[in-house]
């Protein structure tokens, strides 16, 4: 029994060694970390920085906090950290993230931050189980700056958002084969999901709520897959456009929305519940798009063609108590 008690008591201080409890702003994290109290920062860059990679932080309830002066934690050059189980708020970015891949981020709450996860050429990685407060700009962000960057093949899933400014954003031609599955977003400001210059992404089994401008709009967005979702109230339902600002997205080829396909989602109560085009244009910049089993019921105006929107074809919804079903001022589109 007692060799038994050494080996046991051995091992207890051997875990002891890799797990840091007492931290101070800008500490460099270079071993798993539990937090023992809240942390408070107003100076420097960051109140954390991830330094080595195969890390993993335990928030354990306590609470992040500091300034729009400063990001909460910080990761560049690092795989295989996992982030969870507590609280950030009041930084320009609760979390941010470059040039990394498997990070986990779960059960965290972002709370009167300017963004609240950033990822910049970040991959395989996963934001779930967490909520989104009154976020300042958008709360998730993924993005890239140059040609040959990629984010792609993270996974956002089962986030509730609660009056963000914007709730997810994918920017750039290199966010490709991302998931957002599960999320439920409420009262947003702006868009609540957005695609600028994202392809080939599955958007899936999502709940938006009561948007303030859009729930969900792509610009010169393709090949996306967008089933199940449930879009209810506000002007526009789902905006599907050839154009719009990148900000420091990076752009490249042609400038159009072609070959998404929605199915077996609802769009209801909106003022526009389908938008194809801007309507600044008749050149066919938004094309072969489609409509499968979806339902738009209870708009004002169910489906609006504008004059870039050429051969996309909604037979496959469903219209329901709109007051028009469609609108059709593009060319050789089907309904």
């Amino acid at each position: 029994m007692k060799l038994v008690r050494k080996v046991l008591f051995g091992l207890l201080l051997i875990s002891a060694s890799h797990l840091a409890t007492a931290v101070s702003c800008g500490d460099s994290i270079t071993s798993n970390l539990t937090l023992s109290s809240d942390l408070h920062c107003t100076t420097g860059s960051t109140a954390l920085d991830v330094a080595s990679s195969n890390v993993v932080i335990n928030l354990n309830g306590y609470k992040i906090s500091g300034s729009q002066d400063l990001a909460g934690i910080t990761l560049n050059n690092v795989d295989n950290v996992t982030i969870s189980g507590g609280s950030i708020s009041d930084f320009f970015a609760g979390i941010n993230t470059s040039h990394s891949s498997k990070v986990d981020i779960s059960d965290i709450t972002f709370s009167h931050t300017g963004h609240g996860v950033v990822f910049h050429q970040v991959d395989n990685s996963q934001i779930r189980n967490n909520d989104f407060i009154k976020t300042r700009s958008i709360a998730i962000r993924l993005y890239n700056t140059e040609v040959g960057e990629t984010t792609k093949e993270n996974t956002i899933e089962n986030n509730e958002f609660y009056k963000t400014v914007g709730g997810i954003k994918l920017c750039g031609a290199g966010t490709t084969n991302n998931s957002l599955i599960g999320n439920l977003i409420w009262k947003s400001t702006d868009f609540s999901i957005h695609l600028v210059n994202s392809s080939d992404n599955n958007i899936e089994s999502n709940e938006i709520l009561e948007s303030d401008l859009t729930a969900l709009r792509l610009n010169y967005s393709s090949r996306n897959q967008i089933s199940s979702n449930r879009l209810v109230g506000g002007p526009n339902g789902v905006s599907l456009l050839a154009n719009g600002d990148t900000g420091v997205c990076e752009s490249t080829g042609a400038v159009s929305s072609i070959k998404n396909v929605f199915s077996y989602n609802s769009i209801f109560e909106f003022d526009q519940g389908m938008v194809f085009g801007l309507g600044i244009s008749t050149w066919p910049s938004v094309y072969y798009n489609t409509m499968k089993l979806d339902k738009i019921y209870d708009n004002t105006l169910g489906v609006k063609f504008l004059g870039e929107a050429w051969v996309n074809d909604v037979t496959g919804a469903a219209f329901s108590r709109n007051t028009t079903d469609v609108d059709d001022q593009g060319t050789a589109n089907s309904y």
